[in-house]
Protein backbone atom coordinates (compact mmCIF):
# COMPACT_ATOMS: atom_id res chain seq x y z
CA UNK A 1 0.00 0.00 0.00
CA UNK A 2 2.80 2.40 0.83
CA UNK A 3 4.81 1.66 -2.32
CA UNK A 4 1.90 1.87 -4.76
CA UNK A 5 -0.66 4.16 -3.10
CA UNK A 6 0.10 5.98 0.15
CA UNK A 7 3.66 7.22 -0.32
CA UNK A 8 3.40 11.05 -0.71
CA UNK A 9 5.39 10.88 -3.94
CA UNK A 10 3.13 8.16 -5.37
CA UNK A 11 0.02 10.02 -4.18
CA UNK A 12 1.16 12.99 -6.29
CA UNK A 13 1.55 10.71 -9.31
CA UNK A 14 -2.04 9.43 -9.02
CA UNK A 15 -3.47 12.89 -8.43
CA UNK A 16 -1.48 14.68 -11.15
CA UNK A 17 -2.18 12.07 -13.82
CA UNK A 18 -5.23 12.36 -16.07
CA UNK A 19 -6.87 9.70 -13.88
CA UNK A 20 -6.77 12.20 -10.99
CA UNK A 21 -7.19 9.51 -8.32
CA UNK A 22 -7.16 10.85 -4.72
CA UNK A 23 -5.61 8.51 -2.15
CA UNK A 24 -6.49 10.20 1.16
CA UNK A 25 -9.49 7.89 1.63
CA UNK A 26 -7.35 4.73 1.68
CA UNK A 27 -5.17 5.08 4.80
CA UNK A 28 -7.05 2.26 6.53
CA UNK A 29 -7.70 0.22 3.39
CA UNK A 30 -6.01 -2.61 1.55
CA UNK A 31 -4.63 -2.61 -1.97
CA UNK A 32 -7.60 -4.74 -3.03
CA UNK A 33 -9.91 -2.00 -1.74
CA UNK A 34 -8.13 0.50 -3.99
CA UNK A 35 -8.32 -1.74 -7.03
CA UNK A 36 -11.99 -2.40 -6.37
CA UNK A 37 -12.77 1.33 -6.08
CA UNK A 38 -10.59 2.49 -8.97
CA UNK A 39 -11.11 -0.33 -11.47
CA UNK A 40 -14.03 -2.64 -10.66
CA UNK A 41 -16.54 0.03 -9.58
CA UNK A 42 -15.18 2.56 -12.05
CA UNK A 43 -15.45 0.49 -15.24
CA UNK A 44 -18.72 2.24 -16.11
CA UNK A 45 -16.87 5.48 -16.79
CA UNK A 46 -13.20 4.53 -17.26
CA UNK A 47 -12.20 4.24 -20.91
CA UNK A 48 -9.92 1.49 -22.23
CA UNK A 49 -7.12 4.07 -22.52
CA UNK A 50 -7.56 5.04 -18.86
CA UNK A 51 -7.32 1.41 -17.76
CA UNK A 52 -4.15 1.00 -19.85
CA UNK A 53 -2.73 4.14 -18.25
CA UNK A 54 -3.52 2.74 -14.79
CA UNK A 55 -1.49 -0.40 -15.53
CA UNK A 56 1.40 1.59 -16.99
CA UNK A 57 1.43 3.97 -14.01
CA UNK A 58 1.84 0.94 -11.71
CA UNK A 59 4.80 -0.17 -13.82
CA UNK A 60 6.29 3.33 -13.92
CA UNK A 61 5.90 3.80 -10.15
CA UNK A 62 7.69 0.50 -9.48
CA UNK A 63 10.40 1.38 -11.97
CA UNK A 64 10.92 4.80 -10.38
CA UNK A 65 11.10 3.26 -6.89
CA UNK A 66 13.70 0.72 -8.01
CA UNK A 67 15.77 3.47 -9.62
CA UNK A 68 15.69 5.44 -6.37
CA UNK A 69 16.62 2.48 -4.15
CA UNK A 70 19.21 0.76 -6.33
CA UNK A 71 20.56 3.56 -8.55
CA UNK A 72 19.92 6.63 -6.35
CA UNK A 73 18.07 8.27 -9.26
CA UNK A 74 15.31 10.56 -8.04
CA UNK A 75 12.59 11.53 -10.53
CA UNK A 76 9.63 13.87 -10.10
CA UNK A 77 5.96 12.76 -10.45
CA UNK A 78 5.59 14.28 -13.93
CA UNK A 79 8.47 12.11 -15.17
CA UNK A 80 6.74 8.98 -13.84
CA UNK A 81 3.51 9.98 -15.61
CA UNK A 82 5.32 10.75 -18.87
CA UNK A 83 7.06 7.37 -18.73
CA UNK A 84 3.69 5.63 -18.37
CA UNK A 85 2.18 7.54 -21.29
CA UNK A 86 5.22 6.70 -23.40
CA UNK A 87 4.61 3.01 -22.76
CA UNK A 88 1.09 3.31 -24.23
CA UNK A 89 2.46 4.92 -27.40
CA UNK A 90 5.37 2.46 -27.54
CA UNK A 91 2.96 -0.51 -27.56
CA UNK A 92 0.76 1.15 -30.17
CA UNK A 93 2.82 3.32 -32.58
CA UNK A 94 -0.35 4.52 -34.32
CA UNK A 95 -1.35 6.48 -31.21
CA UNK A 96 -0.62 10.16 -31.62
CA UNK A 97 -0.29 12.68 -28.81
CA UNK A 98 -3.34 14.95 -28.64
CA UNK A 99 -4.96 17.15 -26.00
CA UNK A 100 -8.34 15.97 -27.22
CA UNK A 101 -10.13 12.89 -25.91
CA UNK A 102 -11.85 10.38 -28.19
CA UNK A 103 -15.59 10.78 -28.51
CA UNK A 104 -17.61 8.18 -26.66
CA UNK A 105 -21.31 7.74 -27.47
CA UNK A 106 -23.67 7.05 -24.57
CA UNK A 107 -27.41 6.59 -24.13
CA UNK A 108 -27.48 7.19 -20.36
CA UNK A 109 -25.71 9.80 -18.24
CA UNK A 110 -22.70 8.56 -16.33
CA UNK A 111 -20.75 10.46 -13.66
CA UNK A 112 -17.13 11.46 -14.34
CA UNK A 113 -14.08 10.05 -12.57
CA UNK A 114 -13.09 11.55 -9.21
CA UNK A 115 -11.60 15.08 -9.50
CA UNK A 116 -13.25 15.58 -12.90
CA UNK A 117 -16.26 17.77 -13.69
CA UNK A 118 -18.68 16.77 -16.44
CA UNK A 119 -20.33 19.69 -18.25
CA UNK A 120 -23.55 18.83 -20.07
CA UNK A 121 -24.73 21.37 -22.65
CA UNK A 122 -27.74 21.69 -24.90
CA UNK A 123 -29.09 24.27 -27.35
CA UNK A 124 -32.37 24.72 -29.20
CA UNK A 125 -33.55 26.83 -32.14
CA UNK A 126 -36.97 27.26 -33.78
CA UNK A 127 -36.74 28.01 -37.52
CA UNK A 128 -40.25 29.52 -37.59
CA UNK A 129 -40.27 31.85 -34.58
CA UNK A 130 -36.46 32.16 -34.39
CA UNK A 131 -36.79 31.55 -30.66
CA UNK A 132 -33.72 30.00 -29.13
CA UNK A 133 -32.09 29.06 -25.87
CA UNK A 134 -29.39 26.96 -24.32
CA UNK A 135 -28.16 25.79 -20.98
CA UNK A 136 -25.51 23.82 -19.17
CA UNK A 137 -24.91 22.02 -15.88
CA UNK A 138 -21.67 20.96 -14.19
CA UNK A 139 -21.60 17.83 -12.02
CA UNK A 140 -18.91 15.91 -10.18
CA UNK A 141 -18.32 12.16 -9.67
CA UNK A 142 -20.88 12.15 -6.84
CA UNK A 143 -23.49 13.53 -9.28
CA UNK A 144 -23.58 16.78 -7.29
CA UNK A 145 -24.28 19.89 -9.42
CA UNK A 146 -21.73 22.66 -8.91
CA UNK A 147 -23.01 25.22 -11.42
CA UNK A 148 -25.79 25.58 -13.99
CA UNK A 149 -27.18 28.36 -16.16
CA UNK A 150 -29.85 29.06 -18.82
CA UNK A 151 -28.77 31.26 -21.75
CA UNK A 152 -30.53 33.24 -24.49
CA UNK A 153 -28.83 35.06 -27.35
CA UNK A 154 -29.18 35.96 -31.03
CA UNK A 155 -28.49 32.95 -33.23
CA UNK A 156 -29.74 31.73 -36.60
CA UNK A 157 -29.32 27.95 -36.55
CA UNK A 158 -29.40 24.95 -34.20
CA UNK A 159 -25.65 24.48 -34.75
CA UNK A 160 -24.96 28.03 -33.62
CA UNK A 161 -27.13 27.53 -30.54
CA UNK A 162 -25.29 24.33 -29.58
CA UNK A 163 -21.95 26.09 -30.19
CA UNK A 164 -22.97 28.95 -27.91
CA UNK A 165 -23.80 26.50 -25.13
CA UNK A 166 -20.36 24.86 -25.38
CA UNK A 167 -18.70 28.30 -25.58
CA UNK A 168 -20.50 29.46 -22.44
CA UNK A 169 -19.66 26.41 -20.32
CA UNK A 170 -15.97 26.54 -21.31
CA UNK A 171 -15.85 30.24 -20.47
CA UNK A 172 -17.36 29.49 -17.05
CA UNK A 173 -14.90 26.62 -16.51
CA UNK A 174 -12.03 29.07 -17.02
CA UNK A 175 -13.63 31.58 -14.64
CA UNK A 176 -13.93 28.83 -12.01
CA UNK A 177 -10.33 27.71 -12.76
CA UNK A 178 -11.39 24.14 -13.52
CA UNK A 179 -8.67 22.00 -15.10
CA UNK A 180 -10.21 18.52 -15.44
CA UNK A 181 -13.43 18.86 -17.43
CA UNK A 182 -15.49 16.75 -19.84
CA UNK A 183 -17.89 18.34 -22.31
CA UNK A 184 -20.94 16.21 -23.07
CA UNK A 185 -23.42 17.28 -25.75
CA UNK A 186 -25.98 15.74 -28.09
CA UNK A 187 -24.54 17.86 -30.95
CA UNK A 188 -22.48 14.93 -32.26
CA UNK A 189 -21.29 16.73 -35.40
CA UNK A 190 -19.80 19.55 -33.33
CA UNK A 191 -18.22 17.22 -30.77
CA UNK A 192 -16.71 15.07 -33.52
CA UNK A 193 -15.30 18.18 -35.20
CA UNK A 194 -13.79 19.64 -32.02
CA UNK A 195 -12.40 16.29 -30.87
CA UNK A 196 -10.47 16.05 -34.14
CA UNK A 197 -8.98 19.49 -33.49
CA UNK A 198 -10.92 21.15 -36.32
CA UNK A 199 -12.05 24.63 -35.29
CA UNK A 200 -12.93 26.08 -38.69
CA UNK A 201 -16.47 27.54 -38.85
CA UNK A 202 -18.62 29.66 -41.13
CA UNK A 203 -18.95 33.45 -40.91
CA UNK A 204 -21.25 33.18 -37.87
CA UNK A 205 -19.52 30.41 -35.97
CA UNK A 206 -15.82 30.81 -36.83
CA UNK A 207 -15.10 33.29 -34.02
CA UNK A 208 -16.92 31.05 -31.52
CA UNK A 209 -14.99 28.00 -32.75
CA UNK A 210 -11.68 29.87 -32.35
CA UNK A 211 -12.65 30.90 -28.82
CA UNK A 212 -13.52 27.30 -27.95
CA UNK A 213 -10.12 26.20 -29.24
CA UNK A 214 -8.47 28.92 -27.15
CA UNK A 215 -10.44 28.03 -24.02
Amino acid sequence: MHALVLCPFVASVWLDSSLCFPVHDFHSSTLLDCLDRWLVNATAYLSDDSIKLFADLIWSICNSRNNLIFSKKNKNPSHVISKARFMIIFRNPTVSASPFINVIGATTWMPPSPCWIKCNTDGAFDHVSLANGAGYIMRDYARKPSFCAPITFEVYSPKESETRAIWEVLKKAIELQLTHIIIESDAKTLIDQFSLGNFEGNQRTDALFKDISFF
